[in-house]
């Protein structure tokens, strides 16, 4: 039974189309909006809206810099590799309870702390 729902959710997300007419007019009629202000005024626009986004990173900066720091250089490396090895090995994810105790244990990140973690290829 489950079966047949996901092979027909399957056929139905087949036939379904993404149109992004309304969006890429949008975008257009905005860059075309920028493209005619002087540079001075563009910039201007641009720094608008970027006033609130800058003001809660300004809040935020320290925790979030060392966080991005260790995320991009381990966490995110180790997750975005085994993403794109799942067709290799079957699985999308890594050994989360491998990662914590190995965390724990102080183990230096490098290949062999990514080889105990990331799943192993699938036999031929």
């Amino acid at each position: 039974m489950a079966g047949d729902k996901v092979a027909a959710a399957k056929a139905l997300i087949a036939e379904c189309k993404t149109d992004f007419e309304l969006l890429d007019a949008e975008v257009n009629r905005l860059v075309w909006k920028f493209a005619n202000l002087f540079p001075n005024c563009l910039i201007n626009s641009i720094d608008g809206i970027r006033g609130k986004k800058k003001f809660f990173w300004d809040q935020m900066k320290l925790p979030n810099r060392h966080w991005l720091a260790a995320n991009m250089n381990h966490e995110a490396w180790l997750g975005f590799n085994a993403f794109d090895a799942k067709k290799v090995t079957g699985r999308d994810v890594i050994d989360f309870v491998r990662f914590r105790q190995l965390v724990a244990e102080g183990a230096l990140f490098d290949d062999k702390f990514a080889e105990q973690v990331l799943a192993k290829p699938k036999a031929p």
